[in-house]
């Protein structure tokens, strides 16, 4: 052999494919390896067939995954033929084409539309409700035909129902644990299915527990999907015992992830439980993991985890954040919650706000005796009764506490009085959020250390006064910031404000 056949041969070798990537007859993916090992494919949900090949679920996911792993593989022409197919761009229906959603809420729209079980991340203040709802609308039309059921925190129950009437036109019911569901768009919170579709038998030794199936829906909408982020919860069984019996499952969340990467692992398993069926295989595909003598340790995301998770979830996963959508981002968005008052903080609220008496207890009434002072009551009442020795009784308090969930972090929580901090300090770190108080009470010279912890995310939330806070305190590391209770002082709320602008 010359030196000329010696760089030919050369040649060959170098451009020699990885192996053939194919869809079979029965609608498989295939890949057909020219290279060894090519084992690390099986951390994809591949298996090894008989006819030399390893063969998973036909998705572009896993398109994206075979061949960020083998670079040099050999796309057959029916992977490019479906890959173009699966990259048509869907026509809106025109209830959703000419609504007034921004662009960038119409491509979500089409994605939902086309992916019947997929999850939409939009950030805070970019509108996934709307959304959802105008992409069932378009799969539906004005029919009426599908029966929906959104599941979402309490605290957002009042404005699921508020947006469906603006964006669909529809009324919607809320489906309480005494009630059952009957209309098209019903909403509910997570304990409501917990608690239907989950039974104890507590006459077994092992407390089995066995899941009700008899609630069937064509859509289910999972709203702030973050919080089955635990695969070992009822909460999560539950919904996942729902789902299997719903046509099209969507969800929905301003950031589907706390910790780690592991936190996807359970939602996407409810959407696809054959392509995501093992929790410790995914979460060592993107985190890093150590088997220690008490079991495995999660450290943190791999380096690359990121990039990869957008290409390997791209059939599933549709996410932007404000900067991507929003070039000229506001200094913030709002966002305004209706909580309903239980009957007893009702009943005491509408007393004081009628006759300037409310009587809290048999033996105890609460007298205004001029309108500055019922109005000061009225803030109180609305904020929780125990504020003025009635009873411990506040939707908001607890919307508070359930929003500390699926916020991001971290949060500013503002209050008018100290006590209301005090008491909502001691609840949160009772569920082991890190908190500290921003109050009249809280030293003068503890405050800036309170502050630099913040800004350096040591801290989950600040329960702080405005007056306060407003002045001095540099905030802007907050994500979320939460109004708990709105003095009439307007120069307090301009300048709280203002501390968390960035």
């Amino acid at each position: 052999m010359d030196f000329s056949d010696q760089i030919d041969v050369l040649k060959t070798t170098e451009h020699k494919s990885d192996g053939l990537l194919y869809i079979d007859s029965r609608g498989y993916l295939r890949f057909e390896p020219n290279i060894y090992p090519s084992i690390q494919i099986k951390t994809y949900t591949f298996f090894w067939r008989d006819n030399n090949a390893w063969r998973g679920p036909l998705n572009q996911g896993n398109i994206n995954a075979v061949t960020r792993l083998f670079p040099n593989l050999t796309k057959d022409e029916s992977i490019i033929r479906w890959e173009e197919k699966d990259s048509e761009e869907i026509l809106l229906s025109p209830v959703a084409e000419l609504s007034e959603a921004f662009p960038f809420q119409k491509e979500a729209i089409r994605f939902l539309v086309k992916r019947h079980k997929s999850m939409l991340c939009l950030a805070p203040g970019l509108g996934k409700t709307i959304c959802a709802i105008l992409a069932v609308k378009d799969l539906f039309g004005l029919t009426h035909s599908a029966s929906v059921l959104i599941v979402s925190p309490l605290s957002l129950l009042q404005n699921w129902k508020k947006e469906i009437k603006k964006w669909a036109g529809d009324d919607a019911v809320i489906w309480h644990q005494n009630t059952s569901p009957d209309a098209q768009w019903i909403v509910t919170n997570y304990d409501t299915v917990r608690t239907r579709m989950t039974h104890v038998n507590s006459a077994s030794t092992s407390k089995s527990r066995s899941v009700y199936r008899g609630y069937d829906f064509d859509i289910l909408i999972i709203d702030e999907s973050i919080l089955i982020k635990n695969r070992k919860t009822q909460r999560t069984h539950a919904i996942k015992a729902l789902a299997k019996n719903c046509k099209i499952v969507w969800m929905l969340s301003g950031s589907p992830t706390s910790k780690n990467y592991s936190d996807l692992w359970s939602q996407l398993n409810i959407l696809d439980s054959t392509h995501f069926s093992a929790f410790w295989r995914f979460t060592e595909n993107y985190c890093d993991v150590e088997q220690t003598q008490w079991g495995y340790q999660i450290y943190g995301n791999k380096k690359n985890a990121a990039a990869e998770l957008h290409e390997d979830l791209e059939h599933i996963y549709y996410a932007r954040t404000q900067q991507q959508v929003l070039p000229d981002l506001p200094d913030w968005i709002f966002k305004s919650l209706d909580i309903p008052m239980p009957k007893d903080q009702e009943r005491v609220y509408g007393e004081m706000e009628e006759t300037f008496v409310a009587q809290l207890t048999d033996d105890n009434a609460l007298l205004a005796p001029n309108i500055l002072t019922q109005m000061l009551r009225l803030i109180q009442l609305a904020s929780n009764p125990i504020l003025v020795e009635g009873k411990d009784v506040s939707a908001k308090w607890q919307a508070v506490i359930e929003m500390m969930q699926f916020v991001e972090k971290p949060v500013i929580i503002w209050t008018t009085f100290i006590e209301t901090a005090r008491r909502i300090r001691q609840q949160l770190e009772g569920k082991k959020y890190k908190v500290s108080e921003l109050t009249g009470r809280t030293k003068k010279a503890s405050r800036q250390n309170i502050v630099d912890a913040f800004q350096n995310d040591q801290i989950d939330a600040i329960i702080a006064h405005p007056a306060v806070g407003k002045f001095g305190f540099t905030l802007t590391r907050a994500r979320t910031a939460i109004y708990l209770e709105r003095s009439y002082n307007g120069d307090d709320y301009y300048q709280s404000l203002h501390r968390v602008r960035r």
